[in-house]
């Protein structure tokens, strides 16, 4: 009774037993299938007890069945991992243990198989050696990071770029690969940067090699989930030659503006020089008699001598604002009041031209800036827009809320900017009398897009021939 009782027991454990538990005969044929069975493989108890047992397995893997129910016969135990074939024909990897079954005399009977599905942990690991095999193929450095930021694994890329060993590199920490890493929060700021779009992910940092040489890099930093636990990577490309190439174009690059600029200088000091000197010369050597001679002389040597002192003023603004050696004194300020207190300064010269001014604003915005930097660029902009404007002609300055900035527009109703000139209008002596009547020193709208872009914002031009121009800049709000 009590052994009746001890094999009903057994039943019950072998079906409800979460793997795969069946027996077969001698002749490879099923005799018992539990519910772990049917579950891996699809088939009920009626439709596989009774059939071959070669029905599990896979067409390319069948010729290994024979020896295995050889050895079983033999009183051998069989354990492995192999592919095997479901009621659908997917194939499986399993992990199976195959036991001869033995009768009261000691002889085999059969076999007992327990078989487990291991095909998620089979593809992990195919990935796994995919991932291998690919990071240590790639030309670039690919080394991962443990979760205290010290190097889990180096591959080939990474040994020919920082000169160390795998043996010697992992257990390193990140800061000694990238000194700018050491300072305090580095290193989490570039881990969170795994989390970022990929867009974002990469940076460029300076990187240290074995033998003290410096690296520029480019690196990419990406992170997965192993178990549960966040891992992070990092793809270095040394960019050192392209540097040093950008470099050597930034100085030739350079080099080629200063002497555009040396010669643009030299050519509009010459003009008000000459004349200056000319007529003062002709005032000393012969001197006039005719006074309204005289006066005009004199006019046209001011005239000139204002120019002069304009360009060198413009001069110095720019090797200001270029130096940095004024850094701007920002505060927050009512951008409405500006605008205002900008156009009043003007009124003579408005009231002179006959002009029209309408400036609509909203009160409420508020920027932090340099209040007199940005009166400059105004002053600027508006200047241009009564020499322009022509003789009772409108101007219209307007200030309006863009997002997260302020959106500054001053428009005239002037003869306009021909659509090929705009592109061109911010470079440095790219005077706007050689397409509108006036003229000045070539350099105020380059100075007004330093600082408005010294501020964070950016300044450009819309014109249709005929129907006047505007000016654009933005500003961060407060």
């Amino acid at each position: 009774m009590k052994q009746d009782r001890g094999a009903a027991w057994l039943a019950q454990i072998v079906e409800s037993s979460g793997d795969a538990l069946y027996s077969a005969d001698l002749r490879g044929r099923v005799t018992s299938w539990n519910r772990g069975a049917q579950a891996l493989y699809g088939y009920s108890a009626k439709e596989i007890i009774g059939r071959p047992l070669a029905l599990l397995w896979t067409p390319d893997e069948r010729w290994k069945l024979p020896l295995v129910m050889q050895a079983a016969r033999r009183g051998q135990a069989y354990r492995g991992q192999g592919k095997r074939e479901d009621r659908r024909g997917r194939t499986l990897f399993v992990s199976a243990s195959m036991f001869p079954i033995r009768d009261e005399t000691g002889h085999v009977r059969g076999v007992s198989i327990l078989s487990r599905d291991v095909s998620a942990d089979h593809k992990r690991r195919q990935i796994e050696r995919m991932f291998l095999a690919l990071m240590e193929a790639s030309p670039d450095a690919i080394l991962a990071l443990d979760e205290r930021g010290r190097v889990s694994s180096w591959n080939r890329g990474a040994a020919e770029l920082f000169g160390y060993s795998p043996e010697r590199a992992i257990g390193k920490p990140i800061s000694s690969l990238f000194p700018d890493l050491r300072a305090r929060g580095a290193r989490d700021r570039l881990l969170a940067l795994a989390r970022a779009p990929a867009s974002a992910r990469t940076l460029e940092l300076r990187g240290r090699r074995k033998d003290g040489g410096s690296i520029d890099a480019e690196v990419v930093v990406f992170s997965w989930d192993d178990g549960g636990q966040q891992r992070h990577a990092l793809i270095v490309r040394d960019v050192s030659v392209r540097k040093r190439a950008e470099e050597a174009d930034r100085l030739r690059e350079s080099e080629r503006l200063q002497r555009d600029f040396v010669a643009n200088v030299s050519h509009e000091l010459r003009t008000p020089v000459a004349a200056i000197r000319g007529f003062a010369e002709t005032l000393r050597r012969s001197g006039v008699d005719d006074p309204r001679t005289a006066r005009r002389f004199a006019g046209i040597i001011e005239k000139h001598s204002i120019r002069l002192a304009d360009l060198i003023e413009d001069l110095l603004d720019l090797s200001v604002i270029e130096s940095g050696k004024r850094p701007p004194r920002k505060k927050t300020v009512s951008l409405d009041a500006l605008l205002r207190r900008t156009v009043g300064g003007l009124a003579p010269l408005l009231r002179r031209n006959r002009q029209l001014v309408r400036v609509v604003s909203d009160p409420k915005l508020r920027v932090r800036v340099d209040e007199s930097r940005i009166e400059q660029v105004l002053q600027n902009l508006l200047s241009n827009a009564i020499k322009f404007g022509g003789k009772r002609g409108r101007i219209g300055v307007t200030a309006r809320r863009l997002g997260s900035q302020a959106a500054v527009t001053v428009s005239d109703s002037g003869p306009g900017i021909p659509a090929e000139a705009l592109p061109h209008l911010f470079q440095r002596f790219n005077r706007a009398s050689k397409r509108r009547p006036g003229g000045g020193t070539g350099l105020g709208l380059s100075i007004a897009k330093e600082l408005v872009e010294g501020h964070g914002g950016r300044i450009w031009a819309e014109s249709v021939r005929g129907k006047g121009a505007a000016f654009h800049f933005t500003l961060p709000l407060r």
